[in-house]
């Protein structure tokens, strides 16, 4: 077998298995949000069946300024990245989407803590 035609299967293997993993990462992420809600359905159909009171969910806060520096960061890193693998800033443009959305989230977070100092 030619070495060109191995580095090829290679790099297309490698890429199936990339796309697998993130589609695996999130189904498995909306997997454990449906058993969450699942297991919180079962406590109160047996809580109604004996009398009890019924259990309340645990209301979860969204904290967007950590999202949003996470997102902020996950961008310039990956428009880092391209643009000196690349050396073109053409493709590297392609970052400032999650940094848009990490800019987006931390001025949520500013707005809100606003909003709720009021």
């Amino acid at each position: 077998m030619d070495i060109d035609k191995i580095a090829v299967i290679g790099g297309q293997i490698i890429g199936l298995f990339s796309v697998l993993g993130v589609f695996g990462m999130i189904s498995w992420v909306f997997w454990v949000g449906y058993k969450e809600k699942q297991l919180h359905h079962e406590q109160v159909l047996a809580a109604i069946e004996k009398g009890a009171d019924i259990p309340i969910p645990p209301i979860k806060e969204r904290n967007y300024r950590n999202q949003g520096l996470i997102w902020l960061f996950v961008g310039l890193a990956f428009l880092i990245a391209i643009w000196i693998s690349s050396g073109m800033i053409q493709g590297a443009i392609w970052g400032l989407l999650p940094i848009a959305i990490g800019i987006a989230l931390l001025l949520i977070h500013k707005y809100e803590s606003k909003d709720n100092s009021k």
